[in-house]
């Protein structure tokens, strides 16, 4: 039998070798695949475990309102019945019974815990929020006048971070006086669950904000529809995406790094985009959440949209 020739030799090692270079190829696109795959599924539970700590909020939130009609309607009768002074009436809203029955069981402990804390910061928002407010219409007013700047934009935003975190204390000191809890055993908890809960600190935080613009917009009817309010979510994931460059950027002008303040910084930058855009508050945003809320977790387009703004919005590590 006659020998293969050198050119068919050739072929086969080739071949082999063209082989090998495609299966390692095919190997890099499967692990590659794979890790983009769970990242997009580690997204979508975050997504989803977030949503129902909103939901939970939400609840927990509701259920103090309510607390808060009961005990007012109680004052109200209370006070048309025995012409009681303002001093009477200090802070008698949201069970404060209930929390100061708290206050007593856990002063002796090292740390006070999730329900009591999240109890005295709405109290403490409760007691702040008109101010708290009006305050942030001034910057919102004043910071939109410099979209164009991004250096004097961020300095308009952290003069008055600066305030509203000052009126904030003026405010906890206060409250937290007339409730008789310890400010060390106050400050020393909130540290503890600023690093353990930061997302559910934050989350509780805009959902009382939420809550309190709703209550100043009383009668008011949303101006967004789902359709309207989808394109909205589309138009943030499309200025996220095409302008994080300069969404980062916007670092480097804070006086000093914070990831709270830059994430804060981040989401009002995508809000004056939207305002510029729709002609859309805030406002206008938690009056629709407030009434279309069950339709927003039910639609499947409404959820990858948001799911996709996370995704967006870890790029920037907000």
């Amino acid at each position: 039998m006659a020998e293969p020739s050198a050119h068919t030799h050739l072929d086969k090692v080739l071949t082999i070798t063209l082989d090998h270079i495609l299966n390692e190829i095919k190997e890099r696109n499967t692990a590659e695949r794979s890790k983009i795959s769970q990242k997009i599924k580690s997204v979508k539970e975050d997504r989803e475990e977030n949503l129902l700590k909103i939901a939970d909020l939400r609840d927990a939130i509701a259920e103090l309102e309510e607390s808060v009609k009961q005990v007012e309607e109680n004052n109200n009768t209370i006070i048309k019945a025995s012409v009681g002074t303002q001093k009477n009436r200090k802070l008698d809203i949201l069970h404060k019974e209930k929390v100061i029955e708290m206050i007593k069981r856990e002063e002796k402990n090292e740390y006070l815990s999730w329900d009591l804390m999240t109890r005295l910061y709405a109290h403490i928002f409760n007691a702040s929020k008109n101010e708290l407010i009006e305050l942030s219409e001034q910057e919102q007013k004043e910071r939109r006048k410099y979209i164009d700047n991004p250096r004097v934009w961020v300095d308009i935003f952290t003069t008055y971070s600066l305030k509203l975190e000052t009126l904030s204390k003026k405010w906890e000191v206060k409250v937290l006086e007339e409730l008789g809890v310890s400010e060390k055993l106050f400050y020393k908890s909130a540290q503890k669950f600023l690093i353990e809960r930061p997302q559910d600190i934050m989350l509780f935080n805009e959902q009382l904000m939420a809550k309190a613009r709703v209550e100043r917009a009383k009668n008011k009817e949303s101006k967004v529809s789902i359709e309207q309010y989808k394109q909205i979510l589309r138009e943030q994931n499309d200025f996220i995406k095409n302008n994080s460059h300069n969404l980062l950027n916007l670092k480097q002008y804070l006086n000093f790094p914070d990831v709270g303040l830059f994430t804060n910084l981040v989401r009002l930058r995508i809000m004056d985009h939207l305002n510029e855009k729709f002609g859309i508050e805030e406002e206008d945003l938690a009056l629709f959440l407030e009434q279309f809320q069950a339709k927003c977790f039910s639609d499947p387009g409404i959820q990858e949209l948001m799911a996709k703004a996370d995704e967006l919005l870890l790029t920037l590590g907000g």
